[in-house]
């Protein structure tokens, strides 16, 4: 845990420097315990935890008088909740379980937010910021906002998210989403403002994508109702007066990084990696984790890249590459379908299937040192679909 934790503080420490980048920086990020052979294991039962960062931007306190600052709704478990979504398994006699030979993944039967099965959330009627994490071993979510009618508790209509983040990085504007994919590791940052709603208003967070194993999601979105994560129960007017600044789409957040103008026309240097299964074994460019050498180094400093990521045989991958960030520049060859991923930089790339993704990153700075990229199907990355890489 922590190795992890430093992981996270470097990480945020070297995203202060621009290396041809505007100036960026993490604000929601996490730590688990990355124990080889056992991550699984391990943060299944609860071995994470929220690290939040603030800048002059993002600077946690909606009264900042800073002109620049975004004053986005603030106070920790109070107006900005952090929020971690995953899916536990029971057994016949309700305890809590986890089938360590099960190399495919974990697919749980209740959905929990923060620990808590079926949860309620009271709100005032004023602006909340939700910083969303999913937590889960394998599976990923589609987050709908539904409305339901306080009566009969039946979907009356859904509502869009309007999404400030991904990944703990500010977006350049904020986005409208119908829904939210999103897969383990991932975070998303959102804004709901409640006063909108009547007191006594019910919400829902639910998870409508179905998934009944490792593989990933059959391809099914469940109903309006399905699915259920958190209820929110809409109260009076705030006790103090919303003094948050209200997030409209399209408004200016974090000035978005300079990309290639074509990834044909790029000359620096490209990596190719290839997630697959080879009789029964998670591979990389099919070969399993060895955690003796690294698979490759990079020199510090040494300029831009492009790294290729593919999947196989109609597996989902969400790949967790350490340390620096990228930016997605093509998924099968044409710009990303989602508007929470364009020109904006990210550590988790969801691989759906056998797509293919182009990853642009600026080049690796501030620090030497050895760092992975994996798998976090964390089932995945614990039967070896890992492999170590140094800055030099």
């Amino acid at each position: 845990p922590l190795r992890a934790f430093l992981h996270g503080l470097w990480v945020f420490m070297g995203a202060w420097s621009t290396g041809g980048f505007a100036p960026q920086s993490y604000n929601t990020m996490w730590y688990h315990c990355h124990r080889h052979d056992f991550t699984s294991h391990n943060v299944y039962r609860g071995l994470a935890g929220f690290f939040l960062a603030f800048d002059d931007l993002d600077s946690g306190d909606e009264k900042d008088s800073n002109p620049s600052a975004l004053r986005l709704p603030s106070g920790y478990g109070k107006y900005d909740v952090p929020m971690v979504f995953q899916d536990p398994l029971f057994d016949t006699t309700g305890q809590f379980t986890f089938d360590p030979f099960n190399t495919d993944g974990h697919i749980g039967d209740k959905f929990a937010a923060n620990g808590a099965i079926q949860p309620f959330l009271n709100v005032e009627r004023r602006r909340y910021r939700f910083r969303f994490l999913i937590g889960s071993i394998s599976r990923v979510w589609q987050l709908h906002l539904s409305q339901a009618d306080p009566k009969t508790d039946k979907p009356v209509k859904d509502l869009a998210w309007t999404t400030i983040a991904n990944d703990g990085n500010l977006l350049p504007k904020a986005v409208s989403m119908p829904n939210l994919l999103i897969s383990p590791a991932t975070r998303k940052d959102v804004v709901i403002d409640f006063s909108q709603f009547k007191k006594g208003n019910v919400l829902y967070i639910e998870n409508r994508m179905e998934q009944v194993n490792g593989r990933g999601p059959t391809g099914t979105i469940l109903p309006a109702g399905s699915g259920r994560v958190l209820k929110i129960i809409v109260g009076d007017l705030p006790a103090q007066p919303d003094s948050s600044l209200p997030v409209p789409v399209g408004r200016t957040l974090r000035p978005a990084p300079p990309v290639p103008a074509s990834s044909a026309k790029f000359t620096g240097t490209r990596r190719n990696f290839k997630f697959d299964r080879n009789n029964g074994q998670w591979t990389i460019n099919g070969i399993p984790v060895d955690t003796s050498k690294p698979s490759f180094t990079i020199p510090k400093n040494g300029g831009p890249e492009i790294w290729t990521i593919s999947g196989s045989g109609g597996w989902w991958h969400p790949i967790h590459i350490h340390f620096e960030e990228g930016i997605i520049l093509t998924r099968d060859g044409k710009p990303t379908p989602f508007a929470d991923e364009l020109n904006v930089r990210k550590d988790v790339f969801l691989l759906r299937g056998s797509e293919t993704i182009e990853i642009y990153y600026q080049g690796f700075r501030d620090f030497t040192g050895h760092y992975v990229m994996h798998c976090h199907n964390t089932v995945h990355e614990d039967h070896a679909m890992m492999f170590g890489w140094s800055i030099v």
